[in-house]
């Protein structure tokens, strides 16, 4: 048995059998994917597991060392790769881009204990991987059988009948990976070699929204998809307009405002998203408001969900935080004390937050992947303010890099719905942010006092942040439907309520309008987005993969679309019933328009309650 004794021992679906010859050698994969958690749904999937993944935090092994792993193509009758004494190493990030440093640190650790331990030489016999040109595959790779049976180091690029071209290491990052030495507890032990010295100098990188982000997962494990991918025309863009974007084929989960009744009605989509084995495929949760409330519980407890879809953990973890909440009233209480103490009213229902949830967890706490991004709207510069573990800021005004930034005031920012909750003003020392990373705003008071609204006022799906990014956007949205009034109320709070109400159908209904057509777009279309979106208000008999045991009456999702949309205590028997809807609507959408083989399932979370 051969058991890394710095690795976190994770099984998924098994070895692929005993070796058949050869000699021990070390492949370097990399996952193309968003997290390490994604990439063990895709090798569950599809019976891929390595020997191991690796990203900054952790190393995982999946397979005993003394048995073959599953990450390489074998053609029928030819040399059976797998087997040939192949240790497979999946590292978490892409070929097409630098690696992040950490992950190199914990790849180069790993490696000399699989080199010790099988007796693997410090080499490349078919030479070191070539570096992506232009984030693209390079070329030119030697799949030499000779080299093949030699001990050594080999990118997936290497592999004789395989046609990968990762790992794409930089020549920085090779020289690491062959320089760097460890001492028992994982410490560099020649920090001063001049090829370790050199990666700490190497870029990251970098684009409009990241300091390190992570193309997608695919059925294919190692190798970005053959897509074409173009440049896409984007909803309006708090990024530079001219600014270049290609599409990447990730996923994306967008979760809409909409007060308690939102924050409730996407605790049964994330549901049933885990349960079905869809949330760890995702690379960005966007959220405004009420699904900022569900998007960051699910962020603090993500590290803690097993990828069985086992209901306990998650009914722990995220829906009964969730649902203590949905018993209290906030709004109320907040405006009360915003009138009677110091302190705006924002600041109350950051308090309240931070009280029943959050308990001062910052957004360093925030997973790094996927990226949950958690958006406000910036009354001062007129565009989305995001909130996010690498940093917060608007493309106007600047960024503030690994901001330390509670939570709880975030989602109320984000949450702070006018005129009453709204606005809520964050002050911050300009020489926080990150030296011209603003277009034209950049200096006070924009970058001293930030005076934020809810993110619904210029995003309400939350669509943008990943509208611009992924190539499959999944909505899942529980905005209120309007009603006509034959008498609107005259007085200037309630009139502006009405006003307000107005405005934010219409921005939904542009931006619903402009998502369903990129669904329907043609495939050569920029604009063209696979996905799903559902609605708290949608005819669930118009679904083609509604599932047989969940009834879901029409009158009563038209009574659930028409709860108000305050932070207005909820008793369990309205709390389970959106929480079964949106459980429902999203597995109907799910198996309709993303995967129809998902199978059907045979009752709501809370079956006694129904819709």
């Amino acid at each position: 048995m051969a058991k890394c004794p710095f690795a976190e021992q994770l099984p998924i679906t098994g070895s692929s059998g005993s070796y058949t010859g050869g000699v021990f050698k070390i492949v370097h994969h990399t996952t193309e994917g968003g997290s390490a958690e994604g990439a063990f749904a895709v090798f569950k999937s599809n019976r891929s597991d390595p020997h191991f993944t690796v990203d900054a935090s952790k190393i995982y092994q999946h397979i005993d060392t003394d048995s073959a792993a599953r990450s390489l193509r074998n053609a029928p009758g030819g040399l059976q790769t797998n087997r040939d004494r192949a240790l497979q190493i999946e590292v978490v990030g892409f070929a097409g881009k630098t690696k992040n440093k950490a992950t190199l640190k914990n790849l180069a650790r790993l490696c000399r204990w699989l080199e010790e331990t099988h007796n693997v030489p410090l080499e490349w016999p078919a030479g070191a991987p070539k570096p992506a040109k232009n984030g693209k595959d390079p070329g030119g790779h030697l799949r030499s059988t000779e080299a093949w049976t030699k001990g050594g180091h080999f990118g997936h690029c290497h592999v004789p009948e395989n046609t990968h071209w990762d790992p794409a290491y930089t020549k920085t990052e090779v020289q690491y990976l062959m320089a760097a030495k460890f001492d028992a507890v994982g410490k560099l032990t020649n920090a001063q070699n001049p090829a370790v010295v050199a990666l700490e100098n190497q870029p990251m990188a970098m684009d409009g929204d990241a300091t390190f982000e992570i193309i997608a997962d695919h059925a294919d494990v190692g190798e970005a998809p053959t897509t074409n991918v173009k440049p896409v025309n984007v909803a309006p863009s708090e990024e530079l307009e001219s600014a270049a974007r290609q599409l990447e084929p990730g996923v994306g989960l967008c979760l809409s405002g909409g007060g308690y009744r939102a924050m409730l009605f996407h605790v049964g989509s994330l549901w049933r998203l885990y349960e079905a084995g869809q949330l760890f495929t995702l690379q960005r949760i966007s959220s405004v408001s009420g699904g900022s409330i569900t998007s960051a519980v699910l962020a603090l407890a993500w590290k803690h969900l097993p990828f069985d879809g086992a209901r306990a953990p998650f009914e722990a973890r995220v829906v009964e935080p969730i649902r203590a909440l949905a018993r209290r009233t906030l709004d109320a209480e907040a405006i009360i004390g915003g009138i009677l103490l110091p302190g705006s009213i924002g600041e109350k229902v950051a308090a309240a937050y931070d009280k029943h949830l959050f308990h001062g967890a910052t957004l360093q706490e925030l997973p790094d992947a996927p990226r949950f991004v958690i958006n406000a709207t910036n009354v001062q510069s007129g565009v989305l303010w995001r909130f996010s573990k690498p940093y917060m800021g608007d493309y106007r005004v600047g960024r503030i890099e690994k901001p330390d930034f509670p939570i709880a005031r975030a989602v109320a920012a984000s949450s702070a719905f006018p005129p009453v909750l709204s606005p809520l003003t964050i002050e911050l020392h300009p020489a926080a942010f990150k030296p011209n990373s603003g277009v034209d705003l950049q200096r006070a008071p924009f970058t001293s006092d930030v005076v934020l609204a809810d993110g619904g006022v210029y995003d309400n799906l939350g669509l943008e942040t990943v509208w611009k990014r992924y190539q499959t956007v999944l909505v899942s949205d529980a905005g209120a439907k309007i009603k006509p009034e034959e008498e609107p109320k005259q007085d200037w709070p309630r009139h502006a309520y009405r006003v307000l109400d107005l405005i934010d159908n219409q921005v939904r209904s542009l931006r619903k309008r402009a998502l369903i057509a990129s669904y329907q777009a043609k495939p050569d279309d920029p604009s063209k987005r696979q996905g799903a979106y559902w609605g708290i208000g949608t005819n669930y008999s118009l679904y083609s993969g509604r599932a047989l045991k969940l009834s879901c009456a029409q009158e009563r999702i038209q009574e659930l679309a028409s709860v108000a949309t305050r932070l207005k205590r909820m008793d369990d028997d309205l709390q389970e019933r959106l929480i079964n809807w949106g459980y429902a609507v999203t597995d109907a959408a799910l198996r309709s328009y993303v995967d129809p083989k998902l199978n059907q399932p045979k009752a709501f979370p809370y079956p006694s309650n129904g819709v």
